[in-house]
């Protein structure tokens, strides 16, 4: 059986120039990369300033932690 636990932080989803100001330390903290971009997941808290762009409020679930909106959460938390 799969246990579905809501993570309570809101997350964004940041194009970075690099990775210098992100705090790898963090628990909720994903990087991925391109050979056009650097992306990364973490909280709306430790937007670093050299974000290129972001979307915030993203919620996620202590699974396979699954990203959904934070608008949407409520509903995807009844399955």
């Amino acid at each position: 059986m799969l246990t579905i636990k809501p993570i309570t932080e809101e997350f964004a989803i940041c194009q970075v120039e690099d990775y210098s100001q992100v705090n790898m330390e963090n628990p909720f903290v994903f990087t991925g990369a391109t050979d056009e971009e650097k992306s990364l997941v973490c909280p709306i808290a430790l937007i670093p300033e050299n974000a290129l762009t972001v979307d915030k409020h993203w919620s996620a679930y202590n699974t396979d932690y699954i990203l959904t909106k934070t608008a949407d959460f409520k509903e995807r938390c009844k399955c």
